[in-house]
């Protein structure tokens, strides 16, 4: 009876905050221009030849007439690079699918910023640069034909279909645990053995020799301001599907996200050293992390110093991915004023995940969750790791600006069905998590105990748990 009761108040609070206002910051959608122009118009033809040209020519065409939008007719287009310029809405109609090229020539090497840190990439499938209202709307579908690029690691697939994927060709690793679908793969996959002072030593035209390896994202912006993303499909992307850098007042509203299960950083939405962002209304079904939010890493992160803040992700369904919704593990540049209400999760590793560790630096703070719904999770329903890919210790080590900060985070109604753990906290010995806040939190089917490890005001109330918690090295730890 106890257990309903907090089951159904939970149920009448998530439908009663659908609707609500959570937040104090407004995001600007970009400005609308009425121009209209297809890619048609530019020579662009469905039938299997690219249009890559016509697509960038039509672009091209609506900025310089200042703006408007570039309409992709039904059909399927075959194309390579896109770059989108201000004032551009590249809007797909329904039945319209642009499908990018296997043909890794097309996609020229340069330099930019992932996983924190410059380095070179192919040329992202999207790309924009220092733009400023672009859009990508309509009901079509975006193919990324992740397949030609990815490796293929031989414990993400069926003992049949890894079968069928070694007979394609490629080639496997030494151990025959990994498959690669080139030697272009294989020589970037060996170079991740080179010392760091030697990968400083390679040329672009050494990477060139790596092209499969240097995956494009499918959409990324950089230094942009008003974006909207809206009721398009993202799918089978080469690396992480879409990633926003140092970008301002992004909406998106209604999209889905796909890779497959087997999809090597596949990851779903990529939000870093961005401000005033709202993701809604939307479905992520990833490989990887499924929405995490990053704010560099390490010295690069901490110099950047742009911090991710001012973030609304509502009303949002979450199928599968290491993470549900994951802030780090790269934050040196810090993350504040997130809120994460109205979603739901299933099949996922982890529900909420914070995970950072000694050298980043920044600072998580002021992170409110809400109504959150969880079903049949790999591994814990919320998890902060500040020992994140090292060896937990107890050794205390000088406070300074390499030491992460976990602070001020407040859960409300949370339920899971079906998880390993409830709740782990691993902070570190002389930074501890502190302020955590969790009010309503009904876990059930949880296979082992959760852990609270270095941490400080901890507060639990209205918690239905199968398990107790084990609690070590803390100070004002509190459950009711």
């Amino acid at each position: 009876m106890k257990i309903m009761k907090l089951l159904a108040t939970i149920l009448v609070a998530f439908n009663l905050s659908m609707n609500a206002q959570t937040t104090d910051f407004n995001v600007e959608l970009p400005k609308v221009f009425t121009n209209k122009v297809s890619i048609a118009d530019f020579g662009a033809k469905s039938d299997n030849s690219l249009c890559t040209d016509a697509i960038n020519k039509a672009i091209k065409a609506i900025h310089d007439m200042g703006g408007g939008s570039v309409i992709v007719p039904k059909g399927t287009w075959l194309t390579g690079p896109i770059t989108l310029l201000s004032n551009v809405n590249l809007h797909l109609q329904n039945g319209a699918i642009i499908k990018f090229t296997k043909r890794i020539d097309q996609y020229p090497v340069m330099e930019i910023n992932r996983d924190g840190n410059i380095q070179y990439s192919c040329q992202p499938q999207i790309y924009a640069h220092g733009a400023t209202d672009i859009s990508i709307t309509g009901k079509g579908t975006i193919e990324g034909s992740g397949e030609r690029w990815r490796p293929v690691k031989k414990n993400r697939l069926s003992a049949e279909n890894w079968d069928k994927l070694v007979k394609q060709g490629g080639i496997l690793s030494e151990t025959g645990t990994m498959w690669f679908p080139d030697s272009s793969s294989w020589n970037g996959y060996l170079a991740q053995n080179l010392s760091d002072d030697d990968r400083k030593l390679l040329t672009k035209s050494d990477w060139e020799k790596m092209k499969t390896w240097l995956r494009p994202v499918m959409v990324s912006m950089t230094d942009c301001k008003r974006i909207l993303l809206s009721g398009v499909n993202f799918k089978n992307s080469p690396h992480w599907c879409i990633h926003t850098l140092m970008c301002t007042d992004i909406t998106i509203d209604s999209i889905d996200v796909y890779n497959p299960q087997f999809a090597q950083n596949g990851d779903g939405l990529d939000i870093e050293s961005s401000k005033n962002v709202i993701v809604k209304n939307s479905i992520f079904d990833a490989a990887s992390d499924a929405i995490c939010l990053r704010s560099g890493k390490d010295d690069a992160g901490r110099k950047r110093g742009i911090a991710t803040e001012n973030i609304n992700i509502n009303n949002n369904i979450i199928f599968h991915g290491h993470g549900g919704i994951v802030l780090g593990s790269e934050m040196s540049g810090g993350i504040r004023n997130v809120w994460i209400t109205n979603c739901s999760f299933t099949h996922t590793d982890t529900g909420i995940r914070f995970k950072t560790t000694r050298g980043r630096g920044g600072i998580i703070e002021d992170i409110y969750v809400n109504n959150i719904l969880m079903n049949d999770l790999n591994k814990d329903v919320i998890s902060f790791d500040m020992f994140f890919l090292t060896k937990n210790d107890n050794i205390v080590k000088e406070v300074n600006e390499e030491t992460p900060i976990f602070r001020n985070f407040t859960f409300k109604n949370i339920t899971c069905s079906g998880a390993r753990k409830a709740l782990i906290i691993k902070g570190l010995p002389e930074m501890p998590v502190s302020n955590i806040t969790i009010d309503g939190f009904l876990a059930t089917k949880i296979k082992e105990m959760g852990n609270i490890r270095y941490a400080k005001n901890v507060k639990i109330t209205n918690a239905i748990i199968d398990k107790d918690f084990n609690i070590e090295n803390c100070e004002n730890v509190t459950t009711e």
